[in-house]
């Protein structure tokens, strides 16, 4: 470790000295721009997040609105609005040419989108709960 770097070549933080140039316990580094701090980075997609366990590859090829584990960000509504236009036109043309497998594909993802839709409005309804700020008891040690 070069003076003034970070642990494991990252950059000088706060966080730095929890990894000590070590291995931190399970492998899971500490500081942010580690493995796990990237590894939240690459779970931004288009639509929202993604809520595959961590180290997993995506089995769905990116197909996310298919995936039971998309979160979609409720700022993404009008875009899954503008995604289902776009699938019921392609269903269109798909009919028109007897492309019975894509119109059968087509019908299984504008149900997901719809799905996704729906429990994204269903959660925005939701209020949000006060869980209060945490406190220590008197007469308690802490760690």
């Amino acid at each position: 470790m070069t003076p003034g770097s970070g642990a494991r070549g990252c950059p000088p933080t706060s966080y730095s000295p929890l990894c000590g140039g070590r291995p931190p316990p399970n492998e899971i580094p500490r500081c942010p721009t580690c493995k796990v701090q990237r590894n939240f980075d690459k779970r931004k997609v288009e639509l929202g997040s993604c809520g595959r366990p961590y180290g997993t590859p995506c089995q769905h090829e990116h197909a996310c609105i298919r995936c039971p584990v998309l979160h979609v960000s409720p700022k993404m509504l009008a875009r899954l609005e503008e995604m289902e236009e776009d699938l019921l036109a392609r269903r269109d043309r798909a009919e028109a040419e007897h492309w019975l497998g894509e119109v059968e594909g087509i019908n299984i993802t504008l149900n997901f989108l719809r799905a996704k839709r729906e429990d994204t409005r269903r959660r925005t309804q939701r209020p949000a709960v006060d869980l209060g700020i945490p406190v220590t008891r008197p007469g308690r040690e802490t760690r």
